[in-house]
């Protein structure tokens, strides 16, 4: 009996770590409620956007966006993109004041800017963080001295990409 609940013991613990994990591993696939990709296409320039969890740092959501970018330029049968317009930021979330019916919210872009919102609310507030990339690009069918080979940046950094 005693090895019974020895052998249960190790098995529930080592699948409790495996859900944990599970459960904040980075996210690559479409927008979800654990972050992901989404893109608007307006005439000839694309706007990606890649959201990221609570576990991903600013590096890797730049990665798996240009990662993104790379996917849509090579699924449209090109090689190369350029870079239009970064509005890429930090979601900082929402703070509440005590017991006021007020929150403040802040969004931090990447290139420096900040934006502050002060808002009423009625019942609690959660506070979440997490970077959001939002890259703006055109898709050439051959290299400028700007652009990204998308098969090359696919390629090198494949390994970093969990689906």
């Amino acid at each position: 009996m005693k090895k019974l609940n020895n052998f249960l013991t190790k098995k529930l613990s080592t699948l409790f770590i495996l859900i944990i994990f599970s459960s904040c591993a980075s996210n690559y696939g479409p927008l979800n409620s654990n972050g992901g990709y989404s893109e608007i296409i307006k005439d000839d320039i694309i706007q990606v956007t890649f959201q990221g969890n609570k576990q991903q740092n600013q590096n890797e959501v730049r990665m798996l966006l240009i990662y993104r970018c790379s996917e849509i330029t090579l699924e449209n049968g090109l090689q190369h993109f350029i870079l239009i317009e970064d509005k890429s930021y930090k979601h900082i979330g929402k703070k509440e004041f005590g017991n006021s019916d007020f929150s403040f919210e802040t969004t931090a872009s990447m290139s420096g800017g900040t934006n502050n919102r002060v808002k009423s609310n009625f019942g609690p507030q959660g506070t979440n963080s997490y970077f959001v990339g939002i890259f703006s690009i055109k898709m050439l069918d051959k290299a400028s001295n700007r652009s990204v080979n998308a098969s090359t940046f696919i390629r090198n950094n494949a390994h970093l990409v969990k689906n």
